[in-house]
């Protein structure tokens, strides 16, 4: 493909709004740190019809909880993420997107070692979601001050995002949380796809039809890794984004599937 022909269909399929939750999956990069243009990477390589953005005008109320790989294969000058200019970067854009609708909510863990952490909450094992917008930018300040180090826990994240939902009781039959998982690779210590599988189907569950939950890998190319985390999307009725460790951000409002709602 040349580069002009590329370059005209990542226009064409460049949208802004937080896309709804279906199969067709069509991905648009920003230009980012380390990006040379605007790029499309899609699932299966194949262009598919576009989900219609739902959440331009509605007052839906929307919960986003992000789950965020901070382990020791993202540091240094060789590591998948430096500086965290991929994750928070991307973070970072969809907030400045979404902070100003009264109807979004936030939560943020991240994972690394043996621990999952909450970076809004009473405490680290005190996962909450806030309204507040400037809660939400301190966390993203203090996510980008984290030093990466240590293993990549799967389970005590996955076991984190699940004690968030559950012990949010702030809840009506229209609110929608929608979990974003970001890790660069397989989780340490190994778990079997169908141990996280089997998590990832208790959290969304929760709540019947009201959760999501949605994975990205940026890591180097490996179909083992991105396959653990696209299998663990799939079960979450939510969408995977194979970065192919592109170094650039990436627009979540396009990688995440919001519940209950539908394509054109």
């Amino acid at each position: 493909m040349t580069p002009t022909i590329r370059l005209s269909i990542a226009v064409l399929f460049m949208f802004t709004g937080l896309t709804t939750g279906c199969s067709d999956k069509s991905f648009a990069f920003r230009n980012g740190a380390g990006s040379t243009g605007a790029n499309i990477d899609e699932v299966d390589g194949t262009v598919r019809q576009e989900c219609s953005d739902q959440l331009k005008d509605l007052t839906l109320p929307i919960k986003l909880l992000f789950v965020v790989d901070t382990s020791g294969s993202n540091a240094g000058v060789d590591g998948t993420d430096n500086n965290k200019v991929v994750r928070g970067q991307s973070i970072q854009e969809f907030f400045d997107l979404y902070k100003g609708k009264i109807n979004f909510n936030w939560a943020f863990n991240v994972f690394s070692g043996t621990t999952s952490n909450a970076l809004i909450g009473a405490a680290s094992s005190q996962p909450a979601f806030t309204a507040q917008a400037t809660v939400m930018q301190n966390a993203i300040t203090n996510f980008r001050g984290i030093v990466d180090g240590g293993t990549t826990p799967y389970i005590a994240a996955l076991d984190l995002a699940y004690t968030a939902i559950a012990n949010d009781t702030n809840r009506t039959a229209q609110t929608k949380w929608v979990v974003v998982f970001i890790s660069d690779g397989l989780p340490n210590p190994d778990v079997p796809v169908s141990t996280l599988t089997a998590k990832v189907s208790t959290i969304v569950n929760l709540i019947p039809g009201q959760v999501t939950f949605n994975t990205v890998y940026y890591g180097p190319t490996d179909a083992t890794a991105a396959g653990r985390l696209q299998a663990m999307a799939s079960t979450g009725a939510g969408k995977f984004l194979n970065t192919n460790n592109s170094g650039r951000s990436f627009p979540i409002q396009d990688v995440v599937s919001v519940p209950g709602t539908a394509c054109k």
